[in-house]
């Protein structure tokens, strides 16, 4: 080989070799600066793994704490409840316990006459109205065909008239009954 040729090589080697040192040299820094890096990391981790464990024990003790304050006011409110329920139970005995049966039974007897007679006078007084209401001839008619549009009529639909006659029906039907308890 000549000597130009072994220079070209040499300078080529030398060139490959300061590639080598320069990428070596890259590497270790890299590799200290990824080291650096993972220290600050752990550092960081271990950091906030101990502020959020004081977090977690401080937010423990704080829902300790409310547990705690709840179960007594509900056991506070449980006992007022009880006295509350208590008292009116009791109250409610004594005001039961001066109930007088006679007088409910009179009074009933009375409520149940007088009830009766209240059917009669509504059933007279709804066979005057409705004699007062409707004209001559327009007996088979329903209010609203003859009915003047000021009258008590004017705003019944047809729902209610039909429970009204209903109503009047069964009132009807029942007086001889209440008649007859009235009687006795």
């Amino acid at each position: 080989m000549s000597t130009v040729a072994v220079a070209i090589v040499s300078v080529f080697a030398s060139f490959l070799l300061l590639i080598i040192v320069l990428g070596l040299i890259a590497l270790i820094v890299l590799h200290v600066r990824a080291q650096k890096a993972n220290k600050e990391l752990v550092a960081f981790l271990t950091q906030y793994k101990t502020d959020l464990a004081g977090i977690v024990e401080g937010a423990r003790s704080s829902f300790t704490g409310i547990r705690q304050e709840i179960k007594a006011s509900q056991d506070k409110q449980d006992k007022l409840l009880a006295a509350a329920l208590k008292a009116h139970d009791q109250g409610f005995r004594e005001a039961i316990g001066k109930f007088n049966p006679t007088a409910l039974e009179a009074a009933s007897i009375k409520i149940f006459n007088a009830s009766a007679t209240l059917v009669r006078v509504a059933s007279t007084l709804q066979a005057l109205l409705v004699s007062h209401e409707v004209p001559e001839g327009a007996a088979d008619l329903t209010p609203e065909e003859y009915a003047p549009s000021d009258t008590i009529y004017s705003a019944i639909s047809e729902s209610a008239r039909l429970d009204q006659a209903d109503q009047r029906a069964q009132a009807e039907e029942n007086a001889p009954i209440y008649s007859g308890a009235a009687a006795e």
